[in-house]
């Protein structure tokens, strides 16, 4: 979860599941990875130079990210993954021209309130708290969705460093979308169930005011013009091109859903037309890379 002075992570992060083919060639899928990338319009936030698609990433990681050698170990493990190669290089550009680095602690977050969080991202920090050690021996169990069916998911350490990433990479590149709910207004109207996306809340917590950060963040989907788009940096993206390489097959793959813990009351109370909508159109984009 990103952080800002009007909320507080709290106690929920990362994202998704699987999500690719393996038909599809790496070659191929990493080039059509960056052609969808292009066409997001995101590139008009952040001046990429010429050769950014060639920086090596370990020089990145080396040179954009202040981290312990525990956390490095995670960063190169990303940076095997075209996806994450991706996110690192675009990071990159937009590190450049903040002109600082992206520090990650390995210790909680506590907020003036004396509320903690084990895994956050701190936009006026420029800065990941990740308590490694508190996270292993408090794992985070988010919500799974794959075809009508919804599950507790428990996050591995690598996907919730990915998940605050991509945060810090909307922060330098694409710090828009949780200034509003344009998303979630058009899929939810006055549904409730939107308040799941941000705080993890009730839906009547005057606090957990609706944004786009999350689901934008989780499953990259972002509302432009009226219309869904996707944005391939995402954490579902990531998560789907790993675990694909593991076997998983495309009908068997999953997504993450909300921003919030796993609870048994959401099987029986939200809305699984809006669930199912959501995964169509991630699961649309993921064939258009793959294919």
């Amino acid at each position: 979860m990103k952080i800002t002075r009007k909320n507080l992570n709290r106690g929920i992060l990362v994202a998704g599941a699987p999500l690719i083919t393996t038909t599809c060639s790496a070659c191929g899928f990493e080039d059509n990875l960056y052609t969808m990338f292009e066409q997001t319009g995101i590139t008009q936030h952040v001046k990429l130079e010429p050769d950014w698609k060639k920086v090596d990433v370990k020089t990145i990681i080396e040179d954009s990210i202040e981290c312990t050698p525990n956390s490095k170990k995670l960063f190169e493990e990303i940076a095997q993954d075209e996806v994450g190669r991706l996110a690192l290089r675009v990071f990159h550009q937009g590190q450049k021209k903040l002109g600082k680095k992206l520090k990650i602690l390995n210790t909680s977050y506590v907020n003036e309130a004396g509320e903690s969080s084990s895994c956050t991202f701190v936009n006026e920090e420029f800065t990941v708290y990740l308590d490694l050690a508190r996270l292993q021996k408090e794992p985070i169990t988010t919500v799974g969705y794959c075809n009508r069916k919804i599950f507790a998911k428990k996050e591995t350490i690598i996907n919730i460093l990915f998940h605050e990433f991509v945060h810090a990479i909307h922060y330098i590149a694409d710090d828009i979308r949780d200034l509003n709910s344009n998303l979630l207004d058009h899929l939810y109207g006055d549904n409730p169930d939107k308040y799941y996306w941000t705080a993890g809340s009730e839906a009547d917590n005057e606090e957990a005011t609706p944004d786009d950060e999350e689901i934008y963040t989780i499953d990259g989907l972002f509302l432009s013009d009226g219309k869904i788009l996707f944005n391939p940096i995402c954490s579902a993206l990531f998560e789907a091109s790993r675990q694909i390489k593991a076997g998983i097959k495309f009908e068997d793959i999953s997504i993450r859903v909300f921003h919030c813990i796993f609870d048994d009351e959401y099987e029986n109370v939200v809305s699984f037309d809006i669930l199912e909508a959501i995964e169509a159109e991630v699961k649309t984009n993921l064939r258009k890379i793959s294919y």
